[in-house]
């Protein structure tokens, strides 16, 4: 078996309707041989599995079909990492895809790369069949076709799973453990491993296709709502392993800092999206009493200024008040925002 260039990841769960599209989209004769896809069923109930397993009998040097019992998705990325022995790591959700030539394009780069990490951009996929593009660093006007080492302080937005290419054993030093049965804990893999990356480079090839507005998605309002309890337990995580690598002299303190401060963030925005009560304002005051005693660091959102930052701090100088602003508004808080 030739050496592999990238690792990808696939966490399928209940897939069956999507999982063609995600494994066409990387089988292309010009780029399969340089891949390790790892299939990870996570207990579905329907024919992911059995789609995998046909995939994995066509292409046996380059896809692996995993099934395990149900453990969430922390837990198929801690597989597919132990297992992993690409040169570069990459996540991929089951029901998105990559566009082929760009990653046809990533691939051939990466192989003679030794950067850390690797950003790209990628495009939001709608219901409706229109996509949006997004710039993987954050960075409109940069257009790096051709890779550009880029300093880690000076990206302005992190891709997130969807343009992230870490380096394997830059992942491996990080010492992931994803945890089990909880959703969005694709926020350890984003905001830890820039702690341990020395070097980065962004090519602005939109290499991923990330579906949105599919029925059951954790992104979609009605999940972040029911779920915000599940967030604010990864966040407290992240926030004890901030104050622990404080001093031990680790690297990059202030992206992982900002990468922190945005999660912290997004937790309240979670709360926010529920329909505005006096139950979810002592949700909101509860989440900040308890986390930011934790971390006044974290707490001070200094590194971050979105619309719900600057409507965080607004609530903070009201002693809340302002939270009481939102019934101004028909819907209540701005999914978008």
């Amino acid at each position: 078996m030739p050496d592999k260039v990238l690792t990808v990841s696939i966490a399928a769960y209940n897939m069956e309707a999507y999982l063609h599209q995600a494994l066409d989209s990387l089988t292309d004769e010009r780029v399969i041989d340089n891949l390790e896809v790892f299939v990870v069923d996570d207990g579905s109930t329907d024919r992911t599995l059995e789609i995998a397993q046909e995939y994995a009998s066509k292409y046996p040097d380059s896809i692996f079909a995993v099934h395990k019992e149900n453990g969430g998705y922390g837990t198929t990325v801690n597989y597919s990492i132990a297992h992993a022995t690409g040169k570069y790591f990459k996540l991929l959700d089951g029901d998105d895809w990559f566009d082929t030539e760009e990653l046809v394009k990533m691939v051939t780069a990466l192989r003679g790369l030794d950067d850390d990490v690797v950003y790209a951009s990628f495009q939001d996929a709608y219901a409706d069949g229109t996509f949006r593009y997004v710039n993987g660093i954050g960075v409109p006007g940069e257009t790096s076709k051709d890779g550009k080492a880029v300093q880690l302080e000076d990206i302005k937005t992190f891709p997130g799973i969807h343009g992230t290419f870490y380096k394997t054993e830059t992942l491996r030093k990080a010492g992931l453990d994803l945890p089990a049965h909880r959703l969005y804990t694709d926020i350890f893999y984003n905001d830890i491993p820039p702690a341990f990356c020395e070097s980065a480079r962004f090519f602005d090839l939109c290499v991923e296709n990330w579906r949105l507005e599919r029925e059951g998605q954790s992104t979609t309002r009605q999940s972040m709502v029911s779920h915000a309890d599940e967030l604010k337990q990864n966040v407290e995580d992240l926030i004890h392993f901030y104050e622990s690598a404080k001093g031990k002299k680790i690297q990059h303190m202030t992206v992982v800092k900002r990468c922190i401060q945005a999660d912290y963030s997004l937790g309240i925005k979670m709360i926010l999206l529920a329909p505005v009560s006096k139950e979810s304002l002592c949700r909101f005051r509860a989440y900040e009493r308890e986390l930011g005693s934790i971390s006044y660091d974290i707490f001070s959102l200094d590194e971050v200024s979105t619309k719900t930052d600057i409507f965080i701090k607004l609530c903070r100088k009201t002693k809340y008040l302002a939270y009481w602003l939102l019934k101004l508004i028909p819907g209540g808080w701005p999914f978008g925002f």
